[in-house]
């Protein structure tokens, strides 16, 4: 009887055991799903998902001894998709045929040397898929492309100097999980590279260790000729814009960055990692906020009075720091205005904005409208 032979890569779900604790309770793995811990008494242990329980709630599976250095693929053997029914050999022909305001839905991953560029408006249901690039950056939004993002699927990069994700123009993302890996010299980069107006409403974003910083918002140089770290006409956005609505987001490292002409708000998400403020203005209505590192919730640093002024509102969120403080200003004297929220070490009463206090409630030091 003849064997059938199906060349595929299997991608597991893997986190350190500070991202694995950080949401716990909330990530409950797919019926089937493995979860690979990659450090600590547990490494290389895998956890399995029955679709029900959380990953806090699961027991090891006592499989254990997997090198979980690199646990990654370059392509799967599907990489089909399919737009109301019709399927194409791969997302990228799919993406081409289809007109604006269509649901490209996948079936796998990408095809070997594929990657995916975004000119027009389309949702892109990720479905199950993994889409992982060794050699460059899987998915780019160029100016004139509006890009949704949908279903459980993954997005990583692990080649040093490109993103998972460079958005360009306009992007939703609803759901995910999105990381990369530090590559052979010890090199990374940032998960998601936005040079355009990013919305998150959700997803799991991850990257490792204390190498670079997890979403890039802005410019690293405005001025640089290079889209990769400057504004450029025609290949990016002169003014970047981050809104966050929800979401978990770790890393040892800053978890957002918001550089050269960068504007960042955030309405709910967790984030177990810094925020670092460099440029124009960050507003921060709601979200809980913790680092367990001894470092500091939010840094702050003013170089100019336009696009890295570091203004920042915060009128709500909870701040959890086993720090000195929830607050750093590395450099110059940027405007802080908190109007609400709780913070478990004491505001510094310049930042408290006029007409409201703080006052230390269940361990908090709680900002509120003076009575």
């Amino acid at each position: 009887m003849d064997k059938k032979v199906l060349s595929t890569v299997i991608q597991l779900r893997r986190g350190t055991e500070t991202q694995w604790k950080a949401i716990k309770n909330e990530f409950v793995p797919a019926a089937g799903e493995p979860c690979v811990t990659l450090d600590g008494a547990n490494a290389g242990q895998i956890k399995i998902g029955n679709g029900v329980d959380s990953w806090d709630a699961l027991k090891y599976s006592g499989v254990g001894g997997l090198d979980v250095t690199k646990i990654y693929g370059d392509t799967v053997d599907s990489s089909k998709a399919t737009i109301d029914g019709v399927t194409y050999t791969t997302t990228s022909d799919a993406i081409a045929a289809v007109v604006n305001n269509a649901t490209v839905k996948m079936s796998g991953g990408l095809s070997e040397g594929e990657s995916l560029n975004i000119d027009k408006n389309i949702t892109l249901d990720m479905n199950s898929a993994v889409i992982v690039d060794d050699e460059k950056c899987p998915m780019k939004v160029d100016t004139s492309g509006e890009l949704t993002l949908t279903g459980n699927g993954s997005v990583e990069c692990n080649k040093n100097v490109e993103p998972a994700i460079n958005n360009c123009g306009k992007m939703i993302i609803e759901n995910g999980s999105y990381t990369r890996t530090v590559d052979e010299k010890n090199d990374t980069f940032y998960t998601i590279l936005n040079h355009g107006e990013t919305t998150i409403n959700g997803g799991i974003f991850q990257a490792p260790g204390n190498v670079s910083s997890m979403i890039e918002n802005g410019y690293w140089d405005y001025n640089s000729t290079d889209p990769k770290y400057g504004h450029v006409d025609g290949q990016n956005a002169e003014i970047c814009t981050l809104t966050i609505n929800g979401g978990t987001f770790i890393n040892a490292f800053y978890v957002i960055k918001n550089d050269d002409n960068g504007i960042v708000n955030i309405n709910g998400g967790k984030f177990y990692g810094t925020i670092f403020h460099n440029g124009i203005e960050m507003t921060i209505n709601d979200g809980y906020f913790e680092v367990s590192d001894g470092t500091y919730n939010i840094g702050l640093r003013k170089l100019n009075d336009n696009m890295n002024a570091g203004k920042t509102v915060i009128n709500g969120g909870i701040y959890v720091s086993n720090g000195e403080s929830n607050f750093k200003i590395n450099d110059g004297e940027p405007e802080v205005i908190i109007k609400g929220g709780k913070f478990n070490k004491k505001v510094p009463v310049t930042f408290i904005a006029e007409g409201y206090e703080q006052n230390l409630v269940d361990g908090y030091y709680v900002v509120t409208k003076t009575v």
